[in-house]
């Protein structure tokens, strides 16, 4: 009988009717919608179907590091936003309210005096941690025996 289906000799009728597998827009367990999603390759899936990140070669950024990216960045749009400021005073007349008012009313200067004594704190604080760095061996070896006035005395002394 399968010969006779495959050389197309039987009738169709008489022929059991393949049926296509259902596409599956809702779960069969909770009946909710699914996400048209691709198969993840065998091993390198995750739960919860989200797609693997690939490992990053790049070591997290530290405090400073982080300080001076976010301080570029800053520098860099605050031109940014003096050009929309003057595009935004040609556009919107003042007299309208008070928050554009206080926005507008601003001076750049403000905001370039801000950066300036940011830079100058950072300075501050780079060369006090440099101090540091070079007078901690300067005090290594002296050990604090007794009271802290023969501790102090002994410093001053050297």
């Amino acid at each position: 009988m399968p010969v006779k289906r495959a050389l197309q000799l039987q009738d169709k009728e008489n022929s059991p009717a393949k049926r296509r597998a259902p596409t599956r827009n809702y779960s069969p367990m909770t009946g909710t919608q699914m996400s048209p999603t691709t198969k993840p390759a065998a091993g390198n899936s995750r739960a919860g179907g989200k797609k693997a990140n690939p490992p990053q070669t790049k070591e997290p950024m530290t405090d400073a590091e982080r300080i001076l990216f976010l301080r570029s960045k800053v520098k860099k749009s605050f031109k940014d936003l003096m050009k929309y400021r003057q595009q935004l005073e040609t556009l919107v007349p003042v007299e309208g309210s008070s928050e554009l008012r206080s926005l507008l009313l601003m001076s750049p200067a403000d905001l370039q005096t801000e950066l300036k004594r940011h830079d100058n704190l950072c300075a501050k604080i780079a060369s006090c941690a440099h101090r540091a760095d070079t007078n901690k061996g300067h005090f290594q070896g002296m050990k604090q025996t007794g009271s802290s006035y023969e501790f102090l005395k002994a410093i001053l002394s050297r």
